[in-house]
């Protein structure tokens, strides 16, 4: 799935939160304006690649980000165009109860299995380099909760307990 932004489009709190629902892939953002730190706030929210495309390079960057808001790739002062590869077999895990099967997944899967750690977040985005196996099938075949499951948790649990 594909969504598109352009420029204002970055400030509305509820057109990110209404994507975000629909899980979209990727994210296209083309504009005038470049957002900043919203770029970022959007593919990690959003759980999704954000693709920009800014006008007036190399004075504002079109840049790329993974789904944890880490940019993967940008325009600089001698190029104006931006690639990368992009993975849309991969999901994103919170490191909480799951060091060890990410451990045992990495052990396992070798080279077929990607598990970056951007620090600081306490998140990881795990990635299928396979073609026999998805990134959903090795996270189930560990017990690895997504970090949507693993965040549905902790509000029921903070829920819970605030009602006490």
């Amino acid at each position: 799935k594909v969504g598109f932004l352009i420029c204002f489009d970055l400030l509305f709190e509820d057109l990110r939160d209404a994507y975000a629902n629909l899980k979209p892939d990727m994210l296209i953002f083309s504009a005038r304006y470049h957002g900043g730190i919203m770029q970022s706030t959007w593919a990690y929210t959003t759980r999704s690649w954000f693709v920009s495309s800014v006008e007036d390079p190399p004075r504002l960057p079109s840049e790329v980000y993974d789904p944890l808001g880490h940019r993967v790739a940008s325009t600089n002062n001698y190029q104006e165009s931006v690639v990368a590869t992009i993975n849309l077999d991969a999901d994103l895990v919170h490191l909480d109860m799951n060091w060890e099967k990410l451990d045992s997944l990495k052990q396992k899967y070798g080279r077929q299995v990607s598990i970056f750690d951007p620090g600081y977040i306490g998140a990881v985005l795990v990635s299928s380099n396979s073609d026999k196996v998805s990134v959903q099938e090795m996270l189930k075949e560990f017990g690895i909760k997504d970090w949507d499951d693993y965040y549905s948790r902790s509000v029921k649990y903070r829920n819970e307990h605030l009602k006490k």
